[in-house]
């Protein structure tokens, strides 16, 4: 696990996505929170279990878990690049398949186990 890595709290992540929506317009709101947990908490799973991973590895799965739950009501993909201190909406494709191919070899690393 890595060691003196600061996670981020759902607290803290619904303060970002109102920020953002504030800055750049959409609908604000919380459409699932048991889905904001999951992703938010995604990252501790991958720290927790992945031996080792590197802060780029976090990062994704912050990225990847809050695009495919989609927590929010409007935002999600976009927002995902702000959490991450990325460019703006631009970056999103290259950073989706960053985190696709991630999770995809997270999951064949564990099929092998």
């Amino acid at each position: 696990m890595i060691d003196d890595v600061y996670f981020l709290t759902v607290e803290e992540v619904v303060a970002v996505h109102a920020d953002q929506i504030d800055r750049y317009g959409g609908d604000l709101g919380l459409r699932d929170r048991g889905l904001l947990e999951s992703a938010v908490h995604a990252a501790q799973n991958v720290a927790a279990y992945i031996e080792d991973c590197d802060l780029c590895d976090l990062a994704a799965a912050y990225i990847f878990h809050l695009a495919e739950n989609q927590p929010f009501v409007d935002g999600n993909k976009p927002g995902c690049c702000s959490r991450c201190g990325c460019g703006g909406a631009g970056a999103l494709d290259h950073l989706m398949s960053i985190a696709r191919r991630c999770k995809e070899l997270l999951r064949a690393t564990r099929s092998r186990t």
